[in-house]
């Protein structure tokens, strides 16, 4: 591991590891870029989430997937992009280098690209690789308005700024640079490139630390957030916080005498809705038959019920092929108003 020395507005070292192992060891010592939009509620994780990981209640790793792995495969290419369409220099950091604030020691960013000075700007900058997918923003579309809809909907949410937990993110590595500006080079689709700058936003930056300082003395004194029952990670959290029972009983909250009348009243209702439910799909199934998609009459929404080939990795590998039913959106310009 290197570390050096840079001064930055706020001043920031540089520390150069030499193994993916290494980096992702470093990491949990710090609230990263990739990580700064849990703060404000825009991340794929809720704050309990985090905080578990930096507590080590929870392992810490960047999830690896097929998109990342070509994210990484492509980002040469967008950078080269971004250098013939902008004129500008940058600068390869490399994959496991990471910056720490001096002034915030919970502040550190692993940079894609920098960007070296030039005459309109305040300083060098931070460049964002992205790709991004051409449906990303663009949920509310049907399939059936074309690749190319897609695409445009999803260009259309770069047209003034990034969405917000890209902005998150690159507003977090000017907090921990002090640089005054970035820009993010984007890939849309596969075959849509696009560049955009962004200026620091002091607002936005002081909103991070506010959040950010709240979070880290939480896990300094492994206190946890308030947890978010609602959220699909709630019941992995709450196992991994009270990961053993010491045998004891204790008297539940006043509060409890209300979640129990209510799940007695959902238990109840779940085996009666399921059984509804069941019999609703079934009939859509006998009305859609030999065909693949039936549409409402009154134009309000489609069903597809289309065969599904499931490749089984098993010691004897097999196919599994079913038929899965599923509502679709109406067709663009179709239904009620």
């Amino acid at each position: 591991m290197n570390t050096t020395g840079q001064q930055g507005v706020e001043g920031f070292e540089v520390v150069e590891c030499q193994t993916r192992e290494e980096w992702l060891e470093l990491r949990k010592g710090g609230i990263g870029a990739s990580e700064a939009a849990v703060l404000v509620g825009a991340g794929r994780e809720t704050l309990g989430d985090m905080w578990a990981r930096k507590v080590g209640i929870l392992p810490d790793s960047v999830e690896e997937h097929e998109r990342l792995e070509w994210g990484r495969r492509l980002e040469p290419a967008l950078a080269a992009a971004y250098e013939e369409k902008t004129g500008r220099l940058i600068l390869d950091p490399g994959d496991f280098t990471i910056y720490r604030s001096r002034r915030y020691p919970w502040g550190a960013c692993t940079l894609d690209r920098e960007i070296a000075p030039i005459e309109d700007r305040e300083g060098p900058g931070v460049l964002e690789l992205k790709c991004v997918d051409s449906n990303r923003g663009s949920m509310s579309m049907s399939p059936d308005d074309g690749y190319r809809g897609l695409r445009d909907a999803a260009v259309s949410d770069w047209k003034d700024e990034p969405p917000l937990a890209y902005l998150v993110q690159l507003q977090w590595q000017l907090l921990v640079t002090g640089y005054q500006w970035g820009s993010f080079a984007v890939l849309v689709g596969g075959n849509k490139f696009l560049w955009l700058d962004v200026e620091r936003r002091q607002d936005v930056i002081d909103i991070l630390i506010a959040e950010a300082e709240k979070l880290w003395q939480m896990v300094a004194e492994e206190t946890p957030p308030p947890i978010e029952y609602e959220s699909s990670s709630a019941k992995d959290l709450l196992g991994a916080m009270y990961q053993k029972d010491d045998g004891t009983t204790i008297e539940l909250p006043a509060a409890a005498i209300g979640w129990d009348a209510r799940r007695t009243e959902l238990k109840a209702q779940e085996k009666t809705v399921a059984a509804e439910l069941e019999a609703i799909d079934n009939s859509l199934r006998a009305a859609i038959g030999e065909h693949t998609i039936g549409t409402l009459p009154d134009g309000s929404g489609r069903y597809r019920w289309q065969q599904v080939i499931k490749h089984v990795a098993a010691k004897d590998a097999y196919e599994q092929r079913f038929r899965e039913l599923r509502r679709l959106a109406p067709l663009k310009g179709k239904g009620k108003p």
